[in-house]
C-alpha cells in the first residue's frame, strides 16, 4: 500500500470531518458576538455540526451514505412506508453480504 492509496482511502472522511468542524468554528463565532449562553451554545454547536457532518457526506458522495440509506429503508419498513431519498447514495449499491446473495 502506498501513501497515495492512504490518502484517497481517507480524503473523503477527512473532508467531512473539515466541514463539520467548520459549521461548528463558524457557529461559535457568531454566538460569541451575539453573547448566547453556554446552553445557546451548546445547541448551536450540536446542530451546527450535524449539519455540517450532512453537508459533507452529500458533497462527497461518502460511502457512508449506502448505509444511511439503508437503514432509513429499514426504518421504512417497519413503519409500513419505505422512504425514498434518492440524495442519500441512489448511485451506490451496498457492499454487503446481503447484497451478494441478492444476485446469486
Amino acid at each position: 500500500m502506498s501513501p497515495a492509496d492512504l490518502i484517497n482511502a481517507i480524503l473523503k472522511s477527512g473532508i467531512v470531518a473539515s466541514c463539520s468542524m467548520a459549521a461548528v468554528l463558524l457557529s461559535m463565532v457568531i454566538i460569541e458576538f451575539l453573547s448566547g449562553g453556554p446552553i445557546v451554545r451548546l445547541i448551536s454547536a450540536g446542530v451546527t455540526g450535524a449539519a455540517g457532518w450532512w453537508l459533507g457526506l452529500v458533497m462527497t458522495n461518502h460511502p457512508l451514505m449506502v448505509q444511511i440509506r439503508f437503514a432509513a429503508g429499514r426504518i421504512g419498513v417497519f413503519a409500513g412506508t419505505a422512504p425514498r431519498f434518492p440524495v442519500l447514495g441512489a448511485g451506490h449499491t451496498m457492499r454487503s453480504r446481503e447484497n451478494a446473495v441478492k444476485r446469486s
